[in-house]
């Protein structure tokens, strides 16, 4: 890899990578950056980099990536994997060589060279009751080219759901804070429509739909509490939320609140108002 592709990666945290026949497509991140997310791909000692701001359309510019390389060349795998101790994380017995996460939940694709089948692809999402999670949906395979086609048909298949329920809820991108009301991250948060930091968000969630909530109490809503508990409503779907006070960006600017929510914030307050009649204080 050339030197200067080499200290642009090390910048960067390595989200996915996949080898084949002698390239390497490397999926990154860097926070620091006015495009963040990277895709690398580098071939003996050539290589390029580019540099996109969706983390759905990076992802699936990177399955493409692959998908051309699969077509073009014949997959193998190295002679022999070897990972120093430490260096990668392992599921079972499987030593994972790609781990993305896409519309909430982690695809896996891993190798354990003295496994039955030694290639392993495999979905991971909490437990829906436990809160821990579990590895579902998994498939063994021989040959080292089923087991990547498998992988990136699976990140395929999440990206093109997650962009289309992007288009059927009208989602206008990212809330930041020149979208909040100057200083109001100082201020009560309690019955205010206020905006959750993109970076405390999965990557694939950093959207408008995730970000806007509407706070109702704990002790996060006062700003000279001890307590950091914010308790608020998605506005999106109506879900009960948990944050952190520094998890808050401020209050929405009004004339920043999206087309989607005008109708769902008024639904909310209209109910928190019935709760206040069905529950009046003593």
């Amino acid at each position: 890899m050339p030197d200067k592709l080499l200290k642009r990666l090390e910048l960067c945290k390595t989200m996915g990578r996949i080898d084949i026949a002698g390239h390497a497509v490397v999926l990154a991140y860097d926070e620091t950056a006015p495009k963040p997310y990277l895709i690398f791909h580098v071939h003996e000692t050539t290589g390029l980099v580019s540099e996109h701001d969706d983390y759905l359309q990076t992802l699936k510019n990177y399955v493409m990536y692959n998908r051309y390389i699969l077509g073009k060349y014949e997959p193998a795998p190295p002679d022999a994997w070897v990972f120093p101790d430490g260096e990668r994380e392992k599921v079972y017995e499987y030593t994972i060589l790609s781990g993305i996460t896409v519309d909430g939940i982690r695809h896996v694709l891993g190798v354990d060279p003295n496994a039955e089948y030694p290639y392993f692809v495999s979905e991971c999402a909490p437990h829906p009751i436990l809160g821990d999670y579990a590895y579902t949906n998994a498939l063994g395979f021989d040959s080292y080219m089923e087991a990547l086609a498998e992988h990136c048909d699976r990140l395929s298949d999440g990206v093109e759901k997650s962009l289309a329920i992007r288009q059927e809820r009208g989602i206008t991108g990212t809330l930041y804070l020149g979208d909040c009301i100057p200083n109001s991250k100082y201020g009560s948060y309690k019955g205010e429509l206020v905006v959750i930091r993109a970076d405390v968000l999965q990557h694939d969630k950093r959207t408008d739909d995730h970000q806007l909530i509407y706070a109702t109490h704990r002790n996060g809503c006062n700003p000279q509490a001890r307590g950091q508990a914010v308790y608020c409503i998605d506005v999106y779907d109506g879900k009960q939320m948990r944050y952190e006070r520094y998890d808050v960006l401020g209050i929405i600017r009004p004339e920043a609140i999206p087309a989607w929510a005008e109708p769902k914030i008024a639904e909310i307050k209209a109910r928190q108002l019935e709760k206040q009649y069905d529950n009046p204080a003593r």
